[in-house]
């Protein structure tokens, strides 16, 4: 009965060996020749979401008395490569007529899309007291995403980045309305004190939450934020139409994602209507891609990103049905064209 069952092992064993490798395939052999490492990859690649068997298999040939080399496999930790390791599997050895094999799975899930880094792998062969190891060479994998064509890095799924440019906007604006704070209250003091002349003190009108968005869109397209940051420039872009939504229709739209904006917005329909949440929607996503995503627009939808954020906060009380064009002759028309030229200059 043993002899029918290492019959049985030694010829499936051969079988194994004669099949082909599937994937990307990465060997290695013993000083003699007689131990060979085999390291493969299922398929031409894999998707970002998908996980991964690496498998590696050692094959000795061994003459009528000798004894089977011991095969120790590396400790794969949290990370090979660009790769976290799930779950390692190790089989035991299998010797059946002058043949020996061993072998180890590890569960890999990709973090990257793109040409991924497989590192080498030592193996250590022990026989007789002698040790030799045996190293499986570097190698590369493809990953894809169906979401970034372009094999964008997952890294870039971040929030934007502090403006860093040669000139230190942020301070030069911060200082400016600190000093534009300060020289206010002194006007007013010195009024104060002086007494002002009976009717000459005016109180300046109340802006609207309208006008106060297409002041914000002036100032934005001034700073030319877009040529220098434009992952800075959509945040700030969107910040401004989703305050103006929070103002007009107390949807808190600031603080939160896109997703729970639209959500809200959806359970909302007195808020806005199906055209408003439908372009809104549009233009948020397509700025999620901008700021998180490194996703680099053209001029022209630079130009479409402003020109929608125009509409939006110029339609007449921002009510849910969806009718006619902005009243204002110089929105969204002669403003957008005034846009474009700047950002093109």
């Amino acid at each position: 009965m043993n002899r029918y069952r290492i019959t049985f092992l030694a010829a499936a064993l051969l079988l194994f060996a004669a099949l082909p490798a599937r994937g990307a395939e990465r060997q290695a052999q013993s000083a003699d020749g007689s131990i060979e490492a085999v390291c493969s990859l299922p398929g031409d690649g894999a998707g970002i979401a998908d996980t991964i068997d690496m498998t590696i298999t050692v094959r000795q040939s061994l003459s009528d008395d000798q004894e089977a080399a011991a095969v120790t496999f590396p400790e794969f930790g949290p990370k090979y490569g660009d790769f976290d390791v799930e779950r390692t599997d190790s089989a035991p050895q299998i010797i059946a007529a002058r043949a020996a094999q061993q072998g180890c799975v590890v569960t890999l899930a990709p973090t990257r899309v793109g040409t991924a880094v497989l590192p080498p792998i030592p193996i250590v062969l022990t026989r007789g007291g002698a040790s030799e190891t045996i190293l499986i060479p570097a190698g590369t994998f493809p990953i894809t995403s169906i979401h970034d064509p372009a094999g964008a890095s997952l890294d870039a799924l971040a929030p934007p980045r502090p403006l860093r440019g040669p000139f230190p906007w942020r301070w030069v604006l911060g200082l400016g309305l600190v000093a534009a704070l300060l020289a206010a209250a002194l006007r007013a003091y010195l009024v104060h004190r002086r007494g002002a002349p009976a009717g000459s003190a005016q109180v300046p009108p109340r802006l609207s939450a309208s006008q106060k968005a297409l002041r914000a869109l002036d100032v934005l397209v001034g700073s030319n934020l877009a040529k220098r940051n434009i992952a800075e420039f959509y945040l700030h872009l969107t910040r401004i139409v989703r305050a103006y939504i929070e103002e007009t229709t107390e949807l808190k739209a600031i603080e939160q994602t896109t997703e729970e904006f639209l959500q809200a917005a959806r359970s909302r329909p007195e808020a806005l209507g199906v055209h408003q949440r439908s372009a809104l929607g549009e233009f948020l996503e397509f700025a999620d891609l901008v700021k998180f995503a490194r996703f680099r627009p053209t001029d022209e939808q630079i130009d479409d990103g402003l020109r929608k954020a125009r509409r939006f906060v110029t339609e007449e009380n921002n009510t849910p049905e969806d009718t006619g064009s902005p009243k204002d002759t110089d929105t969204p028309g002669a403003a957008v064209g005034r846009d474009a030229k700047r950002l093109t200059e």
